[in-house]
């Protein structure tokens, strides 16, 4: 939450991100980013729809530096989690919501 506070995202919007791109307060750009990585994580794949709601505002090598930047954090959590590793002190990380 410390860094979500940082970059300007309020506790409403860190809510919605919980509840996923379901939430009906996105807007579809948005939305097709946050399903790009519930389907990146379940899937393994971007699906097709997706993709066409992203590469009308993306170009090419915005769409390459997003499914790397989708799979890096999800590499950071798999080693962390892995590793046991806890937040640095002070942290509260979602329980801060």
């Amino acid at each position: 939450m410390m860094i979500a506070r940082h970059a300007g995202i309020g506790r409403e919007e860190v809510e919605r991100i919980v509840t996923g791109s379901v939430d009906p307060g996105w807007n579809e750009y948005d939305r097709a980013i946050l399903r790009a990585v519930e389907e990146l994580h379940d899937d393994a794949m971007i699906a097709d729809a997706t993709w066409a709601v992203l590469a009308a505002r993306l170009d090419e090598a915005q769409l390459i530096e997003l499914t790397v930047l989708i799979g890096q954090y999800q590499a950071v959590a798999y080693y962390q989690n892995s590793l046991k590793l806890r937040l640095h002190g002070g942290n509260k990380g979602l329980s801060a919501r």
